[in-house]
């Protein structure tokens, strides 16, 4: 008779009446009303609402008049006798008659208690002879005041003395056949074992009801902080609170007080500069009761930290091993440190700010003392630089030359997870640190750690003062100070300053080659190329060629694969496609050999992979982005993912996985923001999360505006948008979103590789809402008359849809999948799928519906292939409305009332929630199915519904209703 409901969540004002948990034990209220008694056992971990929940039952049963009974066990009284019982007895809240009965078994109970009797008899009467007479004055009471039905309830049992618990083992263990309902409240880690095996019983037997509080879910969360359900804060707040009210409720304090709101997204853990006063006051109580040596031990955990490390604990708290394990083991059972793993045993605090509280009592010189000893005994058995760095920035406030090694180590080792702490010990470590390469070296990290923390401003500054203050400084050092000061200003949108940067620090000419092997000048020449990029213009031919020259003669091989690389972005961009193909060919096999060390050079992942997103080669694009993406946060260089996060957005809306590439493009719009990075590709960023989210979320919506119209990165990703329009079936944001760049038909500002795409975008979009198609199919055919296969697929295409809107499907459907014939040996899956999908249609028009499904079935294992989370639907018309077909009759609206008619019951559920706008998990959930099958029902319900995405079938039930 066990259930796992969550506790009382409230908005604001705490109201526990709706809560599962509540209604279940309310249940036992009700039966007294039919004279029927039970017994509840309310379960939780501590702050989750216990007490809570049982004050809201105790008034609720004053409410209906039931007399109210209430006992709580507390740690200090744990070896009082019958304590628990006689808080219960001695405070009889809520009576409707007044005092007891004059017969006073109460006061046998309070005596019992306090002290022994006046009587001789019952005061020379053996302890078992005093325990059955306990037991019988207790029945009695429970008998003569139960009689209109009583609730007797025990809080915190789990610190309850010896006698109490034998008194509720007696009560629990005998079915309750008078009115009254016994709830038992506790900890169930602190749990008496006899009494735990009880209630295990009596749940068993069906005569005790098991409530117990499972952790809040994310909304219970939000209704008790006042946030919406979908809040970046809320959702870190419910996650460091492990569900726990008390937890919650304390860290939605502290974020306020640092000034965090609701959108807010910290990288880290809720900053707690110190533990709510009220809470730490709580949660020391629990501590008040140990022993002065384990008591100690707790301070000293609270100063090494989670998981704790009983050698370290030892040392700190000056302890042999052994006792250390034992007080250990006690701290455990008393639930303050709690076991993690049973293959891999380790404790921790119960919650980290039940460690914050313990901590932030100590004394601070205790403190510093700690952690000195912390520090030393990590060192002795070997701990990672980072662990004792922890313990070092305690106690060193000059460090010593060492201690500044230490921190500088520790630094890189947590570079890439944590550059905050990074940037806090480099700080430390250079106020041990005179003038000299020591020096330099940590000033060069320091700007690292800077610009991964979006502060490039800083990082420049620094960068000037180490090329200003080290001009002594080896070659290696320098170099690498002036590689990255040239990226901060190229990511600050200041690419002169940044060639400027290269050229001040090198002494080699741009285009001679320097001393040795040359590398370090193919290094810097490739590196202008990157800049280049970042500005939004081809790498300079004179550089790109001098590095593919002096590239085969150095030792980096990772110099060569750069040098294909830029080559590959130049002939892309400028409109060379054989020669950009097979550089591209040659980039991708360079740096495959690279292996892990082309993490090293993520910006050579950026030029193969961006000039393989020109040739319409999504995939390839998508692999060498991502391993580019992974090395920038793998070395701390976060500053520079947007350009690879665009990248891979363009990407995965080429493979139709629409809605990644809108969770790709959120993710560059947070490193953007968390960066600080200003060029011009920064400002695109933000519109393309916009669009696609408009797309993806808020169908009809109207769709972010792009910035900087006239700039490359803007131009670029009006092309890609305008490919997801078309995957989402908008095809009139389509034609918004390229109109700009179409005032020239031959569509000048866009790279050449793509404008065959752009397009066939263009006369499908323009063919979808009656426009003139015409002048974007002739252009097609134009651009890609000497162009590669793909490019005369994009042709063929164009003018299939100019046939289908002249009416002529016979002949649209034999030009669509020769389009699909061309497309076949590419990556370019969604236009494939579209390709096949819109003959499928035509043939549908003119041989009838048998023809069309062969060519329907490879559309949908196309778009299957492209591993989409919920796969998108691929079109089955060319056009939204079919009422809106060119060249076509007037058809069926899809949004009429007889439209699901079509549809099976399965298929009617699905659309009905589908439709308000859930995820295929949260349909999946509420219709208990899989995830994929929900998919593929939303795919026949496309098909039969005449419509092509997601957000069409939200529009058309929204119309319904």
């Amino acid at each position: 008779m066990s259930a796992t409901v969550s506790s009382p969540v409230c908005a604001r004002q705490p109201s526990t009446t709706h809560s599962p948990a509540f209604r279940a034990l309310v249940a036992g209220l009700d039966a007294l009303a039919d004279g029927s008694g039970s017994a509840a056992e309310l379960r939780g971990d501590p702050g989750s609402g216990k007490t809570w929940l049982l004050s809201a039952l105790a008034d609720e049963a004053r409410r209906r008049g039931i007399r109210v009974l209430r006992g709580c066990a507390t740690e200090y009284q744990s070896a009082s006798p019958y304590h628990l019982v006689a808080d219960a007895f001695a405070n009889p809240l809520g009576d409707r008659s007044g005092a007891p009965s004059a017969a006073d078994p109460a006061a046998l109970v309070r005596t019992l208690a306090h002290g022994p009797f006046n009587g001789p008899d019952i005061a020379a009467a053996p302890r078992t002879d005093r325990g059955c007479e306990f037991l019988r004055a207790v029945n009695g009471l429970l008998r003569d005041w139960s009689q209109d039905g009583l609730l007797l309830i025990m809080d915190n049992v789990h610190w309850a003395d010896p006698d109490s618990l034998k008194v509720l083992d007696y009560l629990l263990r005998q079915r309750i056949t008078i009115p009254l309902y016994l709830v038992v409240a506790q900890r169930p880690r602190q749990a008496a074992p006899r009494l735990r095996g009880t209630l295990a019983q009596g749940v068993e037997q069906r005569t005790v009801r098991r409530i117990e509080l499972a952790p809040l879910t994310l909304r219970q969360s939000a209704a008790l902080v006042g946030m919406e359900p979908d809040a970046p804060l809320l959702r870190r707040l419910h996650r460091e609170s492990d569900g726990v009210p008390l937890y919650l409720g304390a860290l939605a304090r502290v974020a306020a007080r640092a000034g965090l709101t609701a959108q807010s997204a910290p990288d880290g853990p809720i900053p707690v500069k110190a533990v709510p006063e009220e809470l730490a006051a709580r949660l020391l109580s629990e501590t008040g009761a140990l022993a002065p040596d384990e008591l100690l031990v707790l301070q000293a955990c609270a100063v090494v930290g989670s998981p704790v490390d009983s050698r370290v604990v030892s040392q700190v708290a000056g302890l042999d091993d052994q006792r250390t394990c034992e007080i250990l083991d006690t701290l455990n059972a008393r639930d303050l440190l709690r076991a993690t793993d049973e293959d891999a045993p380790s404790l921790v605090f119960r919650h980290p700010l039940l460690r914050r509280a313990v901590y932030d009592d100590l004394a601070p010189c205790s403190r510093i003392k700690a952690h000195r000893r912390a520090a030393g005994a990590r060192a002795v058995l070997g701990a990672p630089d980072h662990e004792v760095a922890r313990d070092v920035e305690r106690f060193a406030s000059q460090p010593l030359p060492e201690q500044a090694a230490l921190l500088h180590r520790a630094a890189h080792q947590v570079l890439a997870t944590d550059p905050a702490t990074a940037v806090r010990w480099l700080r430390l470590a250079l106020q041990g640190l005179p003038t000299g390469p020591e020096r330099g070296q940590v000033l060069l990290t320091l700007a690292t750690a800077l610009a991964s923390t979006g502060a490039l401003a800083e990082s420049d500054e620094i960068l000037l003062e180490l090329l200003d203050a080290e001009r002594a400084a080896p070659a290696g050092l320098r170099s690498a100070a002036v590689g990255l000061g040239a990226r901060i200003r190229a990511a600050l949108g200041h690419y002169v300053e940044a060639r400027s940067v290269l050229a001040a620090g090198t002494d080699a000419d741009p285009l001679r080659a320097s001393d040795g092997d040359g590398g370090e000048h193919v290094a810097v020449l490739l590196l202008q190329g990157f800049i280049d990029l970042l500005a939004g213009r081809p790498p300079a031919r004179e550089e790109v060629d001098e590095a593919l020259r002096l590239a085969p003669r150095t030792a980096d091989p990772a110099n060569l694969a750069g040098a294909y690389a830029m080559d590959a972005l130049h002939a892309a961009l400028t409109g060379d496609a054989s020669r950009a193909a097979a550089a591209a060919d040659l980039a991708a096999a360079a740096v495959d050999r690279l292996g892990a060390n082309a993490g090293g050079h993520p910006e050579y992942l950026a030029a193969v992979g961006w000039s393989e997103l020109l040739l319409g080669r999504p995939a390839s694009a998508e692999r060498h982005l991502a391993r580019g993406e992974a090395a920038l946060r793998a070395t701390g260089q976060g500053y520079l993912r947007p350009v690879f996060l665009l990248g891979l957005t363009f990407g995965r809306i080429g493979l139709a996985r629409l809605d990644e590439a809108r969770d790709t493009a959120a993710a560059a719009e947070a490193a953007v923001t968390e960066s600080g990075l200003e060029c011009g590709l920064a400002k695109t960023v933000a519109s393309v999360s916009g669009v696609l989210g408009a797309l993806t979320h808020r169908p009809g919506g109207p769709a972010a505006p792009l910035v900087s119209q006239n700039g490359h990165w803007s131009t670029l990703a009006r092309l890609w948008l305008a490919e997801a329009a078309q995957l989402a079936g908008d095809h009139q944001l389509g034609l918004n979103l390229l109109s700009p760049v179409a005032t020239d038909p031959a569509l000048p500002q866009l790279p050449p590789p793509v404008r065959p795409r752009a397009h066939e975008l263009l006369a499908g979009a323009s063919a979808f809402r009656g426009q003139p198609a015409a002048v974007w199919a002739l252009q097609a055919a134009t651009a890609a008359a000497a162009g590669p296969a793909h490019d005369r697929a994009f042709a063929l295409a164009a003018e299939a849809h100019l046939a289908r809107q002249n009416g002529a499907s016979g002949r649209a459907a034999a030009l669509y999948e020769e389009a699909a014939g061309l497309l076949e040996p590419t990556e370019a899956l969604w236009a494939r799928a579209w390709t096949l999908a819109n003959a499928a249609t035509c043939l549908a028009e003119s041989d009838g519906a048998w023809r069309a499904e062969p060519l329907r079935a490879r559309a949908e294992a196309i778009t299957g292939r492209a591993v989409v989370p919920e796969p998108v639907a691929v079109p089955r018309i060319l056009g939204a409305p079919l009422s809106h077909r060119p060249g076509g009759e007037p058809a069926r609206q899809a949004g009429s009332g007889a439209a699901l008619s079509v549809l099976t019951d399965r298929e009617r559920e699905v659309a009905t929630i589908a439709g308000a706008g859930l995820r295929s998990r949260e349909v999946a959930e509420r219709l208990h199915l899989s995830p994929r099958t929900v998919d593929v029902h939303l795919n026949r319900i496309y098909r039969k519904l005449n419509i092509t995405s997601r957000s069409a079938l939200v529009r058309l039930m929204a119309e319904r209703s």
